[in-house]
């Protein structure tokens, strides 16, 4: 896979610039570089691809697929301080004179300081893109979903919604978003890994895998990989 060959081929080092220590924005959840790059490698991001994550945090994902060529990418979060730069964790002396460029630029500093395309951003309810316009390049025209769902721990899922309700919506997303072969690819907690074939199959997408990934001890969890048909 593509994830393996750049890590033997890669000089030594070629995470560094992705790494969360030097990024203007966190939040308390932020995915992992290494964990972001193959989420997208899943997903087939490659150059030019249009990507949307609904559940983007600090754009960690959108980082992910952006450094792999995607040029049209689309973040959606309920929270307003993370989206905006002011939820970053306390960090060290370097990391906070970065986070100072993050306070002022919000979450653009990220894709502003390695030199790629900024997403738009939305503050919402990722469920209630159901039923209204998606931005550029819209409906059945993305390539890529890419998301990990809060799990109610260090982030709440909001709106009241479950963390089922939540997987079913996102993927019913994502059949109104995804062109043909387009992939979907989201982390699901273990304790609702048992409903994805049905959560998929209602939505109208065809699962591909699902993959146990404990990178966080006490966290379970499965990688959903669906495709549009």
């Amino acid at each position: 896979t593509w994830f393996v060959n750049i890590v033997g081929e890669k000089k030594k080092g070629w995470l560094k610039p992705y790494l969360l220590s030097g990024r203007p924005c966190i939040s308390l959840t932020s995915t992992r570089p290494e964990f972001a790059f193959l989420m997208s490698n899943l997903a087939n991001v490659c150059s030019g691809a249009a990507v949307l994550d609904p559940c983007c945090g600090s754009g960690s994902l959108l980082l992910a697929a952006a450094a792999r060529g995607a040029a049209s990418l689309w973040g959606i979060d309920a929270n307003r301080e993370v989206l905006e730069g002011r939820r970053s964790p306390p960090r060290g002396q370097a990391a906070a004179s970065a986070a100072l460029v993050g306070a002022r630029d919000g979450l653009a500093a990220n894709f502003n300081a390695l030199g790629l395309p900024v997403p738009r951003f939305d503050c919402s309810d990722a469920l209630s893109w159901s039923d209204r316009p998606l931005p550029a390049p819209g409906a059945n025209r993305y390539d890529a979903m890419l998301a990990e769902l809060p799990y109610g721990q260090l982030e709440p899922v909001r709106f009241d919604h479950t963390i089922l309700a939540l997987a079913a919506g996102l993927l019913a997303l994502a059949s109104r978003a995804l062109r043909r072969r387009g992939r979907a690819v989201i982390t699901l907690p273990e304790t609702i890994a048992d409903e994805a074939p049905a959560l998929v199959q209602n939505a109208g997408l065809r699962m591909l895998n699902l993959i146990p990934c404990d990178y966080r001890t006490g966290l379970c969890r499965r990688i959903l990989v669906a495709e549009q048909p």
